[in-house]
């Protein structure tokens, strides 16, 4: 407890103003001189009853703490009398109002959103825009859609109050580095005329959420802002581990924040108070100017290290020792550091003027002796055990459970039935409150080693001679004593007083290293419900569907549909919701909650559905009180085979068309042939074979060839003219080719003129065919370009190109083809993927996609269709079933 009186007198001789610290500082020296002279040993031996073991650390703690002081707060505070508040490590706020006002209209509401704007921290986290943790609004633990932003300016969405696909609940996280005021509070509340919110409402340094709330009855929103509790990233501290300057290794200063790094270590934000926790050079909580040489590096650096061992934990290794915390700068700085000690069963000690600070099992002995070492001629003391009353077996521990929303939980008990048959069969609880230790597991380790440590009940008061007056407070001493039965025995130093010629008073404490071993297993914590409480939605109830047709107004079948039931006689029902979609797909196709809920129960959808093709179904009620429904299973059903007709689409026979093509294909794929034919041709010519229907024949040839065993080149160029009593043709056939093995790559091309005359008709005709290929084992690649003309008793003029390339057994086909007949004509494209670019308009072409046509802009004079609708189908204008629908009622 003097170690206590110490560090708090130190605390506020530190922070005190330049004007006023020197007259205080002479009294606090003098009064601690005083005090310490004083320590005598009826002192001494109170002192040492007050505090020795981990377990009466805490109790004394506990008697002393102000019943005003809290560490959970999870209702959200107002007014600006508020003090500053800033979570450390792992830990869930509810944090101050600072603005709040409603704006727009949805619908028919007006001022259907509310915004709240809360500070949640006094101190920047400097994380992002996404620096927050984890989010609860009301009882339910959010999830933050950050890839979603709202394209109005709302911030991020919220999944889980998403419904039917349409936000209600939207958050903005500024981080605390912001230096100018929020543009959407601005646009939304910079005009109001009775609360402004103005450009000086920064929140420079804090951080601060921002919800924007829908009003939704189905959601429960609305009368109120619902309330919020959010958990940042942990505040930045000063490491010295990593400050090469101070004992540590790391480009961490401290008189730069801007190198210091989010923290949950229990040890280095205990420095950070101790020290003086600062807003840029403004002192914010803590000491002021105490310098590093106060806190040894040696002992926090190893304290900091402790803290951060890992090991086992209810989900694998964790950190040994982290916090999180809520501090309230009216708060004395001495409890928080008592809340953070308790979270890592850490030893402070004040030894000449320096803190330190132990965490976990105590070290190797430092000093060794027996019974001829101790100074008989002082009075001693032995309280070999404590009372039952003051005696427990088991730790009844409490802590923050963020998984239930940060309210203090119990912490899975460990009962040991050895302890509890030592005392007579009893149970003897204490109850330890961590309320900086937001994890389960490590609350486990603390209580297990907490009552492991209390049963360690010898303490002894004995005076040591001079040698040792180096032992400090906390380290350990092994006393051999054959009067006591001691064999190397350990203890751990309580407290220190020198007496008079160099003589040492000391309280120990027998201890076990074992103490501090953490438990092999750590039970899970049994998380309860958390969430909201709502109306059990209605079940859909007898829900049939069947395949059924739409007739025209003959009485013809012309579309296919389903046929949808469901049971009767259900009170406050008007209407059906039902949505199709094609199955092993999952594309939905028809979705409309218009069905009037009535006798017969069964309805022909009036739905364009695909023929011959399953599709899925599903339904569910719709209330007139707006009560939440829930939706049928999926049923398949199998579409009635009707097709659309020649007058439902096209002005052409789609069938004749696709044959079209197909021979279209084979024509240009012919190209190569027709040349390897020409050759052929040209041979027979040259032998004069066929040189009866030509008088006259001339050909030139040049032809070129190298090889090198297995690889090869060769070029051949012909050239023939034939003329006779009635015809005449005129042809040159060009080819190029390189091989390696059985690979290649060639170039071939025809050109040709012919002109004929049979019983007194001409007929003229002109051909032009290129053939590029390339192929390399099973892969091959060609285009095929072919143009042809052929005048006479008619006529016609065809030109296209066709690619493709890919394996034998799978390749990729895309062709171009145009051609006239004198009486009509057409181009045609065959690919996966058409677009048209503008050069000027390069963000925007026009692009036909898996039969799909898109264009971002269309001026369009007159358009024929059957169904329009939103890009997010909100607005829904069937023509052909003559509705028009509104999803979102605006």
């Amino acid at each position: 407890m003097i170690f206590k009186t110490l560090l708090a007198l130190i605390i506020i001789v530190l922070t005190a103003t330049p004007a006023g610290a020197d007259p205080i500082t002479g009294a606090v020296v003098a009064f601690g001189a005083k005090m310490l002279q004083s320590f005598g040993s009826v002192l001494f031996q109170a002192a040492m009853m007050v505090g020795s073991s981990l377990v009466q650390q805490y109790m004394a703690r506990k008697a002393q703490k102000k019943a005003a002081v809290s560490g959970i707060t999870l209702e959200l505070k107002m007014g600006d009398d508020q003090p500053l508040t800033f979570p450390i490590g792992e830990r869930g706020v509810a944090g101050r109002r600072k603005y709040a006002g409603t704006f727009g209209k949805d619908g028919g509401t007006p001022n259907a959103y509310a915004v709240d704007v809360i500070e949640i921290s006094s101190l920047p986290s400097f994380a992002g825009p996404r620096g927050l943790e984890s989010l609860w609004i009301d009882d339910e633990k959010c999830t933050i859609l950050w890839n979603e932003p709202d394209p109005s300016g709302r911030g991020y969405p919220i999944k889980e109050f998403r419904k039917d696909g349409k936000d209600n609940i939207w958050i903005w996280y500024l981080d605390g580095s912001q230096t100018t005021a929020n543009p959407y509070l601005m646009s939304k509340f910079g005009a109001d005329p009775d609360r402004p919110f103005t450009d000086k409402m920064i929140g420079r340094g804090c951080q601060v959420i921002i919800l924007t709330t829908r009003q939704n009855q189905d959601l429960q929103l609305g009368g109120s802002l619902p309330a919020v509790i959010a958990e940042p990233m942990p505040t930045c501290f000063y490491d010295l581990r990593l400050d090469s300057t101070n004992g540590g290794n790391g480009p961490q200063r401290w008189s730069d924040p801007s190198t210091r790094t989010p923290s949950r270590n229990p040890a280095i934000i205990m420095y950070n108070i101790i020290r003086g926790i600062y807003y840029g050079d403004e002192w914010v909580y803590g000491g002021q100017n105490i310098s590093a040489f106060r806190l040894p590096a040696s002992a926090w650096i190893a304290a900091a290290n402790e803290c951060d061992r890992l090991v086992p934990g209810p989900d694998g290794d964790e950190p040994q020792f982290r916090c999180g915390y809520e501090i309230y700068v009216d708060v004395e700085p001495l409890e928080v550091i008592e809340e953070l000690r308790l979270a890592c069963l850490g030893r402070l000690a004040e030894v000449g003027g320096m803190v330190k600070l132990l965490v976990g099992a105590p070290g190797s002995a430092v000093y060794f002796f027996d019974d001829k070492g101790v100074v008989v001629t002082r009075d001693q003391d032995l309280d070999p055990f404590p009372s039952i009353s003051s005696t427990n077996n088991l730790i009844s521990a409490t802590y923050p459970e963020r998984a239930e929303r940060w309210v203090m939980k119990d912490a899975p008990e460990r009962r040991n039935l050895d302890l509890e048959r030592d005392d007579g069969d009893r149970s003897l609880p204490l109850p330890v409150a961590f309320e900086a230790v937001p994890f389960s597991g490590q609350v486990q380790r603390c209580s297990d080693t907490m009552i492991k440590e209390n049963r360690r009940f010898r303490t002894q008061i004995i005076t040591l001679p001079p040698a040792a007056w180096v032992v400090e407070p906390n380290d350990v001493v092994s006393w051999t004593s054959a009067r006591r039965g001691y064999t190397n025995k350990k203890f751990i130093v309580t407290r220190g007083n020198g007496q008079t010629g160099m003589l040492q008073q000391m309280a120990l404490r027998e201890l076990d290293p074992s103490d501090y071993t953490p438990p092999s297993v750590i039970l899970p914590p049994v998380i309860g419900w958390i969430g909201p409480i709502t109306t059990p939605p209605h079940p859909m109830y007898g829900w049939r569907m069947e395949a059924a047709v739409l007739p025209d107004h003959l009485g013809r079948p012309r579309r296919p549909t389903v046929r949808v039931s469901c049971a009767p006689d259900q009170d406050g029902i008007t209407h059906v919701h039902v949505r199709l979609r094609i199955a092993d797909v999952g594309s939905v196709i028809f979705d409309s909650d218009r069905t009037p809920y009535g006798p017969p129960y069964s309805w022909n959808l009036d739905a364009n559905l695909p023929p011959n093709v399953w599709v899925e179904g599903q339904g569910r009620y719709i209330a007139a009180d707006g009560h939440p429904t829930e939706w049928s299973e999926w049923i398949a059903v199998k579409t009635e085979d009707i097709r659309f007709g020649p007058d439902d689409l096209y002005d052409i026979d789609i069938g004749q068309f696709n044959d079209h093509l197909k021979d279209l294909y084979r024509w240009a794929e012919d190209g190569r042939r027709e040349i390897q034919d020409e050759l052929s041709r040209v041979a027979d010519l040259a032998t004069e074979q066929n040189s009866g229907a030509f008088l006259q024949f001339e050909q030139l040839r040049t032809a070129i060839n190298l090889k090198f065993k297995n690889v090869e080149a060769d070029y051949t160029n012909l050239v023939t003219l034939a003329v006779g009593p009635n015809s005449a043709i005129v042809s040159r056939v060009e080819t190029l080719e390189v091989k390696f093995n059985q690979d290649f790559a060639s170039f071939e091309q025809l050109f040709r003129a012919t002109i004929d005359s049979v019983n007194g008709r001409i007929t003229a005709g002109a051909d032009s065919i290129q053939a590029l290929t390339a192929k390399v084992g099973n892969v091959e690649s060609s285009i095929n370009i072919r143009g042809q003309v052929v005048a006479g008793a008619n006529g016609f003029a065809r030109w296209g190109v066709q690619l493709k390339s890919g394996t034998t057994d799978n390749w990729l086909p895309a062709a171009f083809f145009i051609e006239s007949d004198g009486t009509t004509s057409r181009a045609i494209f065959d690919v996966n993927q058409f677009i048209v670019r503008s050069g000027a308009y390069s963000a925007a072409p026009l692009t036909f996609i898996n039969g799909e046509l898109t264009s971002r802009i269309a001026n369009i004079g007159e358009v024929t269709s059957g169904w329009i609708h939103s890009p997010d189908l909100m607005v829904d204008f069937n023509l052909t079933n003559k509705t028009l629908i509104f999803r979102d009622n605006t």
